[in-house]
């Protein structure tokens, strides 16, 4: 019985996978432009402090009122396309149950995601006070937003405990 072609395809398999290996070493090591990373310089005009701090009112006053109509309607038009205000509503809802309010809060540090069609995406971190909330009175609130053409765009919220 002749081994020479199953020993022939079996070293081909092995380059191949010895390519492939490398190739996703070398691809996980490269930067990616869409990942985000902490930055100290600043950041566009759009997004000054004060711009910021009235974001970050706005959510935790809408959120903190129950007023989730309110709170949807900031979103960009093309996340509402996204996520149904029922489902929205729903989640708020179980949000709230969990946390209740955001007392207090301060901006952190911000996330440059990426640029995508014009858009350049940005993820704003705000340290939150959480005092009622059935996990823990310390919080994080991401809010993810998008600059494009001298307007700002809340493209997602996120709020979670921090517990030690």
């Amino acid at each position: 019985m002749n081994n020479k072609p199953i020993l022939a395809v079996l070293i081909v398999i092995s380059a191949l996978n010895l390519v492939l290996t490398t190739w996703l070493v070398i691809d996980s090591n490269r930067p990616n432009h869409l990942s985000g990373a902490k930055h100290n310089s600043p950041l566009p005009a759009e997004l000054s402090a004060s711009k910021r701090d009235a974001i970050f009112e706005q959510v935790k006053n809408l959120y903190n009122a129950q007023d989730y109509d309110g709170l949807y309607a900031i979103f960009a038009r093309e996340v509402q396309v996204q996520i149904p205000k029922d489902e929205f509503v729903t989640s708020m809802n179980k949000l709230k149950a969990t946390f209740s309010d955001i007392d207090d809060g301060a901006y952190s540090y911000y996330e440059f995601v990426g640029n995508q069609g014009g858009k350049a995406i940005y993820n704003l971190y705000y340290s939150v006070r959480l005092p009622k909330s059935s996990i823990s009175p310390k919080g994080s609130l991401k809010i993810t937003v998008v600059v494009v053409e001298g307007n700002v765009a809340v493209y997602g919220i996120y709020l979670n405990s921090i517990t030690q």
